[in-house]
């Protein structure tokens, strides 16, 4: 019953976010590329309450509260101006409350589920918020990293109660891109991914915490491994060409773009394509014209992966 629920709502959002395409594709009175969708956003208490991103036009966020079924546009007029403008949204997250975390280049915004009251971070006031998520044990708890270039950055922290966020643990000279968080038998771990400048040049590091963020362990990611990893852009025919949301790439998309492909490469895919094996449009990683590798949706697994270790 659950799984029938999960694959109704999923149909549900796709035909929803279908609609919400055409209907922002309609011709307008302003110059200008269309508004595009960037990820879907699910509360992780109540899976019916969404939030949809979206750049151009203004950037702002659709909202909806019945699982895509009604969405509505975010109160954006209580938002700081200089963050809610095109491109400047770069991160959101639903917390187990129902409160919305909007983060960008010049701080952080908390607003209530409807997508009104915002009350500024202070202790984020102009600074770069890269990545905001929820703790896996208490989502109630989120964390959010900045990289802010030439400072200290690392991981702040707010238990729901409030809209106070806390500094959590060591900082580092390193411009944080994505943060992870997963539950272990132990507690948690932590997964950070940045960059930072030595001698020059630039050094692409994970860093792993598994006290809380007190301590670090540091695995460079090199300029050799970067050169030979390339991105292969996947365009969403399936659900009309204007679906940026990694969690809605289907296979007959997949298939399309991997038969021009060359042989005999390694191809990496997030398993937040694959619901139980399979994608969206009924497929597997089997069924396409090259070799796949699942690998987790998180830094850790990516940078095994791309040192050549298999799972």
């Amino acid at each position: 019953m659950a799984t029938s629920r999960l694959t109704n709502r999923t149909r549900s959002l796709a035909a929803a976010l279908g609609a919400l395409s055409i209907w922002l594709c309609a011709p307008s009175a302003h110059a200008g590329p269309a508004e595009l969708f960037s990820r879907v956003v699910v509360g992780p208490s109540n899976p019916d309450q969404l939030a949809l991103p979206f750049y151009y036009g203004g950037s702002g966020l659709f909202l909806s509260a019945n699982a895509g079924t009604d969405f509505g546009l975010m109160c954006s007029s209580a938002v700081d101006p200089s963050l809610v403008r095109e491109q400047d949204v770069y991160t959101t997250l639903v917390s187990g409350t129902g409160s919305i975390h909007l983060g960008g280049p010049t701080g952080l915004w908390t607003g209530n589920k409807d997508g009104c009251g915002w009350t500024e971070a202070a202790a984020l006031k102009g600074k770069w918020v890269s990545d905001i998520v929820a703790d896996p044990t208490d989502p109630k708890r989120s964390y959010a990293i900045t990289a802010v270039a030439g400072e200290q950055n690392g991981i702040y922290e707010n238990d729901g109660t409030n809209t106070t966020w806390s500094m959590l643990g060591t900082f580092a000279a390193v411009q944080l891109s994505t943060l992870r968080v997963a539950k272990t038998s132990a507690g948690k771990i932590f997964y950070e991914r940045g960059v930072t400048s030595a001698g020059g040049s630039n050094r692409y590091v994970i860093r792993v915490s598994e006290d809380n963020a007190k301590t670090w362990m540091e695995h460079e990611f090199g300029h050799a491994e970067a050169q030979d990893v390339r991105i292969v852009a996947v365009e969403n025919r399936y659900f009309g060409g204007n679906i940026g949301v990694t969690g809605l790439m289907v296979g007959e998309d997949l298939a399309r773009v991997l038969a021009a492909e060359p042989d005999g490469h390694r191809y990496l895919l997030p398993d937040v394509c694959l619901t139980q094996g399979v994608f969206l449009d009924g497929t597997a990683p089997g069924d396409l014209p090259r070799p796949v590798e699942v690998v987790p949706t998180d830094g850790g697994a990516l940078r095994a992966a791309l040192a050549g270790k298999r799972g």
